[in-house]
């Protein structure tokens, strides 16, 4: 007789004592204890559920959340993640490389360079504006221009067709131009909503550094963007800094003029509406805060007159800095109106030496 295996019978004999456990034999011949091992681990899978991504390494987290584009909710989903998906610079970096910049050689034959862009959509998060503020030199990534994000595409489409036709020379350099002011020669483009909604970004200037050191997110964007309504910005800054301002003193308001003069798609670094000077001085003699004297860095002071004193100092440097030579502004009846409600001689006083003169309805 032979066997199915060598040297095992097929079946039981029925004089031998019954076995607890059965035996299985293969060509391996596998001991019974290697046989419960994989008993074990099949059963402790089962216990263990389905396999879910709290499983994965942090790492690998982190990759999928790149990849699953704008708008995933990883972080917000569990503790886990919300603890391995933190806004980290490296993750911040690379969430912004894959979704949120377009290389416009993607469509040219493999092996062109990629040429970088950043979309303007970037701007519409609030986290990626403030890793940007806190890391300008990302912007060493990318080209200088930020496209549109609905013009990406269509510029790509552009370039292979020129390439095609023999009319790209230098598929390194970007064909797309923003359009600029005629007398100033600066971009047209207003800078995106999101910052004007953050006034707090004009404010972060290293003043006490010699020279200043100003926001340098806003001077690598300045190629794209400027300020086409300073006098508005310059309002809305004022309104902040006397209001909601927290952390900034009066130096850093000056500053903060300077920068948006500065950006401003005018040539001149002056205004041209009297709206912030009168704003300026509504808010430091009609609508005063309560932290007015530590804003003007004066809260030692107690004397009344002293501090009417700053005050007027404030005010005349404001009209010098941003007024000077501008009578016609200083002139203005707005102006006055509200140098009348004020009814101080020495704002009157820093008024008239830089030209400035009531009209005849308000004197009367």
């Amino acid at each position: 007789m032979g066997y199915v295996t060598a040297g095992y019978p097929s079946r039981p004999h029925k004089r031998v004592e019954k076995q607890e456990k059965r035996i299985y034999y293969d060509r391996k011949r596998l001991r019974i204890n290697e046989i419960d091992e994989r008993r074990d681990l099949q059963l402790r899978d089962r216990q263990r559920g389905p396999a879910s991504l709290q499983l994965l390494p942090a790492d690998v987290l982190e990759r999928i959340f790149v990849l699953a584009g704008r708008g995933n909710s990883m972080p917000v989903l569990n503790r886990y993640f919300q603890r391995c998906l933190r806004p980290t610079r490296y993750l911040m970096g690379r969430f912004l490389l894959e979704n949120y910049t377009h290389d416009l050689n993607a469509l040219l034959p493999r092996g062109s360079p990629a040429l970088l862009v950043l979309l303007d959509a970037t701007f519409c998060n609030g986290t990626l504006l403030q890793f940007l503020n806190e890391n300008p030199q990302f912007l060493d990534h990318v080209h200088d221009v930020v496209v549109p994000a609905d013009q990406a595409d269509e510029l790509s489409r552009e370039r292979r067709v020129m390439l095609e036709q023999g009319r790209l020379d230098d598929i390194t350099a970007l064909n797309w131009q923003v359009e600029m002011h005629p007398e100033s020669n600066k971009p047209l483009r207003e800078f995106p909503a999101a910052f004007y909604q953050r006034p707090a970004l004009f404010f972060e200037n290293e003043i006490s550094k010699r020279p200043v050191t100003y926001n340098q997110l806003f001077l690598r964007l300045q190629s794209t963007y400027a300020i086409q309504q300073p006098a508005w910005v310059c309002d809305l800054l004022i309104e902040w800094f006397f209001l909601e301002n927290e952390s900034f003193d009066i130096n850093h308001l000056f500053h903060a003029v300077n920068l948006v003069l500065h950006l401003s798609v005018n040539d001149r670094p002056r205004f041209e509406d009297v709206s912030p000077l009168t704003k300026f001085i509504t808010y430091m003699y009609l609508d005063v805060t309560d932290r007015l004297l530590q804003l003007l860095l004066c809260e030692n002071l107690e004397d009344v007159g002293l501090i009417c004193e700053r005050k007027a100092k404030i005010v005349d440097k404001f009209i010098r800095k941003f007024y000077r030579g501008s009578v016609d502004l200083l002139s203005s009846d707005e102006l006055w109106k509200t140098v009348h409600e004020v009814r101080d001689r020495r704002l009157v006083e820093s008024i008239s030496n830089y030209g400035g003169k009531p009209s005849f309805n308000i004197v009367k």
